[in-house]
């Protein structure tokens, strides 16, 4: 056989790109596969190594401010009443306020109910309060933002007159034009 060189030529482009198409189909393809699955799962570690070290700074950072983070568990602790059975501390902090503004008070217990929109079990309170109006309203501030945790659900206010006589009150010394109030209200307790 004798063949010219065209055809010499021919025949080794064709036995070339069948080479050529074989190292394609049977090198190539699949390295380029293998080289796809190995960049996602490169990619998959990367996102876990950039999440643990988020999670490790979030640690090192909680580590930090532990101090002031317990400082303020502390504080949210503490604004529940420790014992409801006798909430001693509580009664203490309603004397102590109406002492310092100069309130007529009388507490008295009150049977509230837990609601299911309660977060926590609560102690009712009747608090009956006869001063001055700005006294009221200093006393009543001081109670929403003295350090228990609790929900003023009832509050009634009055003027007391020269007729007028509180019965559940036995208060001297108060003046025509001074006010007195009811307040119910609930305070919380982390124990039933």
């Amino acid at each position: 056989m004798n063949f010219s060189t065209n055809k010499k030529i021919y025949l080794v482009l064709i036995l070339w790109f069948l080479f050529l198409g074989i190292l394609i189909k049977f090198g190539f393809i699949p390295f380029l596969g293998q080289l796809k699955i190995f960049s996602q799962k490169l990619i998959e570690q990367k996102k876990t190594q950039n999440l643990l070290e988020l999670r490790i700074k979030d640690f090192e950072e909680f580590s930090r401010d532990y101090l002031s983070y317990q400082t303020i568990l502390n504080k949210i602790k503490n604004s529940f009443v420790a014992e409801p059975e006798v909430p001693i501390e509580f009664i203490k902090f309603l004397e102590t306020e109406a002492e310092k503004t100069k309130i007529k008070l009388k507490i008295s217990p009150l049977n509230v109910k837990s609601e299911k929109d309660d977060p926590w079990p609560p102690i009712g309170f009747q608090v009956f309060w006869a001063e001055s109006f700005p006294n009221f309203l200093r006393s009543l501030e001081r109670l929403e933002q003295g350090p228990w945790l609790i929900e003023i659900f009832q509050l009634r206010i009055g003027r007391i007159s020269e007729k007028f006589i509180l019965p559940e009150m036995d208060f001297g010394g108060l003046n025509p034009g001074d006010v007195h109030s009811v307040i119910n209200l609930k305070v919380f307790s982390l124990k039933q």
